[in-house]
């Protein structure tokens, strides 16, 4: 969908001149319940085309001085889907339009804003974009990134869906890393920390003691992408299966033990 929207943007249609119909029909055949995220707003012509105005659509708007920050937290640690955005020097697909693409501003006045301007000029168009289309669709609900914690938000949410969608609904919060700086960090460091923290689910890690413990493993697993990264860190797996052991052990003796507020 990136690709697809920036090839649009880059055309100076208003979103659909040109873009394949069939790419989002593929999303048809995934049966997917749901889109989420922004390219997607600078194909929602295209959107209404294929799977008609009774489409269902919301517009989450988050508290901008935040949004800008985390933006800025981003590129720092993958520049290339930030591309007009950073330094960044090479080609990419994958990328939102800047102000020199949608003719806005000429090259040499966008080039010499901070990048903290260029994330609030990004966030604006966003939410313009999204507004000059709604109208495309019948249902469009308005959320605030910030009510997602308010329990009434989250029954709106669900009764704008489905009318008979009883059951509640707990938020999983992904990317919730606000202590953390990454701007502290070397590009290298925070992409290593954001590919071990951005799918945690802060919530289910305070209500479940066990997932921390099925998660990070896993995840460690996945980020060394082969053996021969594992076996080349041989002492440190070593000293990693003796913990995993030792921790499901204790587990383990604690779910058999018959009086558990005893335990220590």
């Amino acid at each position: 969908m990136y690709g697809h929207a920036f090839t649009a943007t880059m055309a100076g249609g208003p979103g659909c001149e040109g873009v394949p119909s069939d790419a989002l029909e593929a999303l048809i055949s995934r049966e997917l319940a749901g889109e989420v995220g922004t390219a997607i707003a600078f194909l929602l012509p295209l959107v209404r085309d294929v799977f008609g105005p009774d489409l269902k659509l919301i517009h989450l708007r988050r508290d901008k001085d935040t949004c800008v920050r985390s933006l800025v937290a981003h590129a720092h640690i993958r520049p290339e889907v930030f591309v007009g955005f950073t330094d960044w020097d090479a080609e990419a697909e994958n990328t939102p339009p800047t102000a020199v693409s949608v003719g806005e501003m000429d090259e040499a006045t966008w080039t010499a804003l901070p990048i903290k301007d260029k994330m609030g000029w990004h966030y604006d168009h966003f939410h313009r974009v999204v507004e000059s289309h709604r109208h495309l669709f019948r249902d469009v609900l308005d959320v605030r990134t910030e009510d997602l914690n308010d329990p009434a938000t989250m029954t709106r949410i669900r009764h704008f869906i489905d009318p008979a969608w009883e059951s509640d609904v707990t938020a999983a919060y992904l990317n919730r890393a606000d202590m953390v700086n990454f701007l502290d960090f070397e590009p290298k460091q925070a992409m290593l920390f954001n590919h071990l923290f951005r799918n945690y689910d802060w919530n289910r890690a305070c209500r479940d003691p066990l997932y921390a413990f099925s998660f990070f493993p896993r995840r460690v697993i996945f980020g060394c992408r082969s053996v021969e990264t594992l076996r080349g860190e041989t002492e440190t797996t070593r000293l990693f299966k003796r913990e995993l052991l030792a921790v499901a052990e204790d587990i383990v003796k604690l779910l058999n033990d018959p009086n558990p507020k005893e335990s220590t």
